[in-house]
């Protein structure tokens, strides 16, 4: 007897002869569908591999290799415990519902109703769990950030003014409870209908009616209290989300919330408890129309105490007396929007208007009056296009304000960086080889004072032409990393990279960064040639032991890689530091989840620039310098990413001359501060004092300044 057969009897013992099922060809017809079964699994498990591999490869390029092991791992982990805790639930409860249901003489289990499909329905349901617990695995995987933060969260040392509960339990703690409360009642309600299904299954095929066992009752009411369990979980976590309602005049909980809405929660509690009670004692008592009047009872009471009365509570008694009920939460609103934007940080200084200054005024001032910018970035950007990229295969991107010293004083800058655009090259010359091996990089910047101009109206330049040449020397001028390299290059190859253009002939040169992903093993060649959909990266001769691959070159996409949990700052900006550049990328912690804080862009209603990255361009070495130690998400961040962060004091001097309060901060500040400049709850109220942006005409058309 071989071994499949051994297997099939061990499995499906009622079938002791395996060609009873399907006839004869039953082996070989499924073998014909086990086996392309087997390669597409094995297809699936090598793809897996492979991305976990090649991104390993990548983190630990850059010496980050416990970041992707710390989030693998909790993947990982919370995959398996997810498809895990389900399969046992709901496996669980089938098994017990089968074992439950009525069984005749000649009839063991509900599914062998199914006369000659047994064996089929076995192995579909078996997939068919596999598959649940593969979904709700993901779905719990999917969270892993949360899970993490939960586990690892730190106080913000503020309380609501309500509840009295720190903020970082609405922050990191209710998140969590949420997602736990969906994910399990997911679990349950899926549990029971599958129960169900296998009690209709036995009671339909004995051609019996329901009646009313014991046991298959016990079952039933266990996991429908289980199902409502949840629901009034779900009411109970209401309570701390009315912290964060929209209803009243200003953001958070309002009169109406606290004084109708809260005592509607605490009833639907009690409601839903009822309601599992009556369904239990329907079920015992065989009334069936208990259960309808439970329904009933659920549905009316959450239309009436949990919308109808805080409506009439809001219409009739809020609004007609608005302020005098509404002051202390607006209070509440602005106390917490200024401490969630950081607005409280704020130093106001008066500046008496002036309409000219005095001679005094203009020598007390002379750095700033000698640094008065004139020079648009805008126009400016499309000049430095057009007198410095050289070769049409060039771009400037955008330009940045910065600071330097040049000729013994501090001077204020724009600059940009000479980006390679190898999609710019003519038609015929965007071979592999060159998009690939070849043209590899960007080289240097053009710098120019914002305030000077020359007699023809150009800027005038400090740092110019390839190789640059000016005020500020560039030894390492190669820019393998920007903003515009969104493909990956294969450098130490033997072709050599193109330099720089010089007249009529080309230099020629090799990188000699220590960074990159080594492909130098037929192995490795295979992993990106797959990676990337690129056969040439396997076969091209031109690639040798010594070749390095790089990708996720541009700058945020690297970051984003590294630190997915940070939002960046839409203007990175390029620093000249020892001869070397350096982008420097503002990221920020944010989040929608602050007790009472006026919701702002992208809905979130706190942030903080909390973290410096630095990139550099030649290398792409990444460093995260903490700008903000006292904020409570990036110290959670810290807590879960130990290796990731550094010190904003290890942060070079010569690199912090050039740290800028960063424009999307601002912008967003600005916004808020809006209407939050306002501290008294009458004014706010009464929007007496509400400021708006500046405009402008800029091409004919207005525009925000």
């Amino acid at each position: 007897m071989s071994s499949f057969e051994k297997n099939w009897q061990r499995w499906f013992p009622e079938h002791k002869d395996v060609e009873t099922v399907k006839g004869k060809n039953w082996r070989n017809s499924n073998k014909k569908i086990l086996i392309p079964m087997l390669l597409f699994v094995i297809f699936i498990i090598l793809n897996v591999g492979k991305g976990i591999y090649s991104e390993w490869l990548w983190f630990n390029s850059l010496s980050f290799s416990s970041v992707y092991v710390t989030i693998l791992k909790t993947k990982v982990l919370l995959f398996f415990a997810g498809a895990a805790i389900f399969i046992a639930i709901f496996l669980g409860n089938l098994a017990l519902a089968a074992r439950l249901s009525p069984k005749g003489k000649t009839v063991k289990w509900p599914w062998e109703l199914l006369e000659g499909q047994q064996a089929t329905f076995k192995v579909a349901m078996i997939l068919g769990i596999v598959f649940l617990g593969y979904v709700f695995g993901m779905i719990i995987q999917g969270e892993w950030e949360l899970v993490l933060r939960f586990f690892n969260r730190q106080n913000f040392g503020s309380v609501d003014p309500i509840f009295n509960k720190e903020v970082s339990f609405y922050v990191f703690s209710l998140p969590f409870l949420q997602l736990l409360k969906s994910w399990l009642q997911g679990t349950f309600i899926i549990t029971l209908l599958g129960s169900a299904g296998v009690y209709f299954l036995g009671y339909a095929g004995q051609k019996m009616k329901f009646d009313y066992a014991r046991p298959v009752l016990v079952h039933a009411c266990i996991m429908i209290a289980f199902v409502l369990g949840t629901f009034a979980f779900g009411y109970w976590l209401g309570i701390w989300d009315l912290v964060f309602s929209g209803r009243g005049v200003a953001f958070g909980a309002s009169y109406t919330d606290i004084h109708a809405q809260l005592p509607a929660q605490w009833m639907l509690i009690v409601v839903v408890l009822v309601f599992a009670g009556i369904l239990i004692v329907a079920l015992v008592k065989r009334k069936r129309r208990l259960i309808t009047y439970g329904v009933a009872i659920w549905i009316v009471t959450s239309m009436v105490i949990g919308g109808i009365v805080p409506g009439l509570v809001q219409r009739f008694q809020v609004q007609p007396n608005e302020f005098a009920l509404e002051k202390p939460y607006i209070e509440y609103n602005i106390q917490a929007t200024r401490e969630a934007f950081a607005l409280n940080r704020i130093e106001e200084q008066p500046f008496p208007a002036e309409e000219m200054p005095t001679s005094l005024d203009v020598a007390e001032n002379e750095a700033t009056i000698n640094n008065i910018r004139l020079w648009d970035h805008r126009a400016l950007i499309d000049t430095y296009n057009q007198i410095q990229a050289i070769r049409l295969y060039y771009d400037f991107n955008d330009v940045d304000v910065d600071r330097y010293y040049m000729d013994g004083k501090y001077q204020q800058v724009m600059l940009s960086a000479r980006e390679l655009s190898a999609d710019k090259l003519a038609s015929e010359a965007q071979t592999w080889v060159n998009q690939r091996l070849q043209f590899t990089h960007g080289y240097g910047v053009a710098l120019s004072p914002v305030n000077e101009v020359t007699t023809e109206g150009l800027p005038v330049l400090k740092i110019k032409d390839i190789p640059p040449v000016g005020d500020i020397p560039i030894d390492v001028p190669q820019i393998y990393f920007g903003e515009k390299t969104n493909d990956y290059v294969i450098v130490n190859t033997n072709t050599q990279e193109f330099d720089y253009p010089m007249g009529d002939s080309n230099v020629y040169g090799e990188w000699q960064g220590e960074g990159g992903v080594s492909i130098g093993s037929l192995l490795q060649r295979g992993i990106y040639a797959w990676q990337f959909g690129d056969f040439n990266i396997l076969i091209s001769g031109e690639i040798t032991a010594d070749s390095r691959i790089l990708y996720y070159r541009n700058i945020r996409e690297r970051v984003n890689h590294l630190a997915p949990f940070l939002q960046l700052d839409d203007d990175p900006y390029m620093v000249i530091m020892d001869g070397r550049l350096f982008w420097v990328q503002d990221a920020y912690t944010t989040t929608s989840n602050y007790p009472y804080s006026e919701p702002g862009d992208g809905k979130i209603n706190y942030i903080r620039n909390s973290v410096k990255v630095v990139t550099d361009a030649y290398e792409g070495d990444v460093t995260f310098y903490i700008s903000d130690p006292d904020d409570a998400l990036i110290k959670t961040y810290q807590e879960i990413f130990p290796e990731l962060f550094v010190s904003a004091e290890q942060m070079p001097e010569a690199l912090r001359q050039h740290v800028r309060y960063p424009e999307g901060m601002f912008t967003i500040q600005a916004r808020v501060y809006q209407n939050y400049h306002m501290q008294d709850a009458q004014v706010f109220y009464n929007k007496e004092d509400l400021w708006t942006f500046p405009k402008e005409v800029y091409s004919g058309a207005e525009q925000i300044m």
